[in-house]
């Protein structure tokens, strides 16, 4: 990471790619059918908090309209 990195969290995330809280929990979820292996990680910022990366969340988006194809 870099000083101009931009970190997002779990409203952020829901209201960025306009999902619901629990669709972003299911993609992350290894025992939930809708796991989604290619989604960007999360990243403990402090206790329970955690956070993404916005330039991954965007590469992530970027892909998706790519394969699309």
């Amino acid at each position: 990471m870099n000083d101009s990195t931009v970190i997002l969290r779990v409203g952020d995330m829901v209201k960025k790619l306009k999902i619901a809280r629990s669709t972003l929990y299911d993609w992350l979820n290894r025992d939930s059918p809708r796991y989604n292996a290619g989604f960007p990680r999360p990243f403990r910022l402090s206790g329970k908090s955690i956070g993404w990366d916005e330039s991954e969340v965007n590469d992530w988006l970027i892909q998706r309209k790519k394969d699309r194809c």
